[in-house]
């Protein structure tokens, strides 16, 4: 359910190579769970949920880093609240789209991340045939900002909201 593109009629893209070597810097290894993971995953964090089981009723707070990029679109409020309830107990690097203007990045992202990397250019998903369609970031909920900041710089611009 990983890294979707709006138009596509497949919901579970993977996340690109360059992004996934970024969080297992950020985290000093794996994570320890991924709870939107595919079989084309390559995050190979310690635990994966795949469909049909539902990542959403996991308790993350059972692990100490968990990797998140859910499936885009209506549903992404409730990925982003699952990290609201688990930031103070795990860290969490979250991919989602760059929609700065919406209420899920106003009441969620904005207040609660303290580092966000905006991508440069447009990624692109594993088993895309094309770029996203649309901008997109990484935000970062937890307590080593530093390392975030450190692992995704190269891959685009960190600010701390």
């Amino acid at each position: 359910m990983a890294g979707h593109v709006a138009t596509a009629a497949c919901t579970d893209w993977a996340t690109p190579a360059n992004v996934v070597r970024a969080v297992h810097v950020a985290f000093g290894g794996r994570p320890e769970l991924d709870p939107c993971s595919n079989r084309e995953s390559i995050v190979r964090a310690r635990h994966n949920i795949r469909p049909p089981r539902d990542g959403l009723e996991v308790d993350w707070s059972d692990y100490a880093t968990v990797y998140v990029n859910p499936p885009f679109g209506r549903g992404l409020a409730k990925w982003v609240g699952k990290c609201l309830e688990t930031q103070r107990r795990t860290q969490i690097i979250l991919l989602l789209p760059a929609a700065v203007d919406t209420e899920v990045w106003h009441e969620s992202v904005w207040k609660w991340a303290p580092r966000v990397c905006f991508f440069k250019g447009r990624l692109r998903f594993l088993g895309a045939k094309a770029s996203a369609p649309m901008a997109c970031a990484a935000a970062y909920f937890g307590f080593r900002p530093d390392l975030f900041e450190a692992a995704f710089q190269p891959l685009g611009r960190v600010v701390t909201p």
